[in-house]
């Protein structure tokens, strides 16, 4: 199964000391651990030396880089139309949170781009997109995981 991680989880990653399960779990999987690239391009924004080298340092961990391409930008677009859709027949600020939620759908058309799956992230934006466009991906929060008990069986 190809598993996508969000920028919050590889910051939590590198700054807690309460996921080496976590950790420990995807360096022992089979699953494909996907690395999309706005994710890793938000992710080395702020420190990014010392996040460079998190990166290096667990490269086995991170067994696919996924780059935005064609056919992820023509899903993204499409995604993107709906939601503007969505909102405006939900009465909701089109507007809101304009630029967080344009990185938030080119991180789920990437997934859908490239049949991921799941997502693990702390962000309620794509949970709400994902669930708003009734999108078949799975979108999972670390505090829903149990560190001991990691299993991603669908």
């Amino acid at each position: 199964m190809i598993i996508a991680l969000d920028t919050n989880i590889l910051i939590k990653m590198v700054t807690s000391n309460d996921i080496s399960d976590f950790r420990q779990y995807f360096q022992n999987s089979d699953d494909t651990i996907a690395i999309l690239t706005p994710v890793l391009s938000e992710f080395l924004v702020y420190e990014n030396e010392k996040r460079g080298r998190f990166i290096a340092q667990n490269q086995k961990l991170f067994t696919q880089v996924y780059n935005l391409d064609v056919k992820s930008a023509k899903v993204i677009a499409e995604l993107t139309h709906k939601w503007i859709a969505f909102k405006r027949d939900n009465n909701i600020d089109v507007e809101k949170n304009r630029h967080a939620i344009k990185l938030d759908i080119q991180i789920i058309g990437m997934c859908i781009a490239n049949d991921i799956k799941v997502i693990v992230t702390n962000d309620d934006d794509i949970s709400k997109i994902v669930d708003g466009l009734e999108l078949d991906l799975k979108v999972i929060s670390y505090q829903d995981l149990k560190p001991s008990q990691l299993t991603f069986d669908f």
